[in-house]
């Protein structure tokens, strides 16, 4: 629940997680070990403080972007995209967040 916690707390605006399901909890498990055996910044963790803190500047960072956030200007007839915990901790969107793939500018 920490990250979780990280997440609503830095991404307020974000969709908030109402509902945390074995799917869910799984997932976070999954990015916390792979986050911590990482060679790349902010990751690289050995204990559970250290992964918060690097947790609390990828949510950071993922703030930052106007994408994530939902602030760009949508495509035609469609909402703003807006990232929620599934996909920012997904395998693809995690890699592409921690890429910084989506600050443009």
């Amino acid at each position: 629940s920490a990250i979780i916690d990280l997440y609503h707390e830095l991404m307020p605006n974000n969709p908030r997680c109402k509902v945390i399901n074995n799917a869910r909890r799984k997932t976070i498990v999954a990015r916390w070990k792979e986050a911590a055996k990482m060679d790349c910044q902010p990751f690289g963790y050995n204990n559970k403080d250290d992964g918060l803190i690097a947790w609390r500047q990828f949510f950071s960072v993922c703030a930052e972007s106007e994408f994530l956030t939902g602030r760009t200007q949508p495509l035609p007839g469609r909402p703003p995209f807006i990232a929620d915990i599934d996909f920012l901790l997904s395998p693809n969107g995690f890699i592409k967040c921690l890429e910084n793939k989506y600050h443009r500018g």
